[in-house]
């Protein structure tokens, strides 16, 4: 005889035009005590008799999606269509994770996320907040996407890299390390963005974002230059140069020297790449 860990009961309720049940447990595990009444689901296939996953609360998993391992989803969560959530992640609260999309390997999807398309979120990363994370995109290895930040196309996040607020990341658009993505950045085209970059403000980088350390962490984009806390447009760097604005760093010293070695050396980088 087959070993369940649960069944269907008989209560039940509609949803996308469905009959989704409501599970009992029937044994101990994980942190399910037999008895438990959990969340809806719309057949067997869609919650796996196997390893400690759960559907709990008033989460509800439907269509061809399965769930599996360690898999907790919970809360008001849904996981529709063929999506496969599975290892040890947590789907929660009023998440999505729909279409063909793969949510696995620790992976964390909150409040009011959207993961769907072809996307692929794994490896200890967290979406939250009204993130969406769609198409072909992969969000991997301790990144996070959060607020209402968007990753999509065939883009990349990865390896502890934050994408947040109102940003975007597409097309074959790569983000990873430490970089930071943050306001209404606009990172798209083939642009790279790694180490521990910060793009924020109104930047847009189509391309290899430059970062480099002398006495400030400088990054360049395609429109902006970040030195430190400060960031300007290329042309407002220009000006600023060429003029005698007093700043906290006094002109005749050797750390604005430095300084502006810093800044007239990106300058000439930029000018020599724009057209490129």
């Amino acid at each position: 005889m087959k070993n369940l860990k649960y069944i269907l009961t008989q209560e039940s309720i509609q949803f996308g035009g469905r009959t989704l049940y409501r599970i009992k447990a029937l044994k101990d595990f994980g942190d399910v005590k037999a008895g438990a009444l959990g969340g809806y689901i719309e057949k067997e296939s869609n919650l796996s008799q196997q390893g400690n996953c759960w559907v709990s609360d008033n989460a509800v998993v439907l269509g061809n999606a399965r769930v599996r391992d360690n898999v907790v989803v919970r809360n008001y969560a849904v996981v529709r269509d063929y999506a496969v959530v599975l290892g040890n992640s947590v789907v929660r609260d009023n998440a999505l994770v729909r279409d063909y999309a793969v949510v696995g390997n620790y992976a964390v999807v909150s409040d009011n996320a959207l993961v769907s398309g072809n996307a692929l979120v794994r490896d200890k990363c967290w979406i939250r907040g009204n993130a969406v994370i769609r198409d072909y995109a992969v969000v991997s290895d301790n990144a996070m996407v959060r607020d209402n930040a968007q990753v999509s196309d065939t883009a990349v996040v990865r390896n502890n890299a934050v994408v947040r607020d109102n940003a975007l990341v597409s097309d074959t658009a790569v983000v990873r390390d430490n970089a930071q993505i943050r306001d209404y950045a606009v990172i798209s085209d083939n642009a790279w963005v790694s180490g521990n970059a910060l793009v924020r403000d109104n930047a847009i980088a189509t391309r290899e974002v430059i970062t480099f350390r002398n006495i400030y962490t400088l990054t360049m984009t395609d429109n902006h230059i970040r030195y430190g806390c400060i960031q300007k447009k290329i042309e407002e760097w220009k000006l600023f140069l060429d003029s005698d604005e007093v700043i906290e760093t006094k002109r005749d010293t050797d750390k604005f020297k430095a300084i502006e070695i810093t800044l007239r050396k990106a300058i000439s980088m930029w000018e020599n790449n724009k057209d490129s």
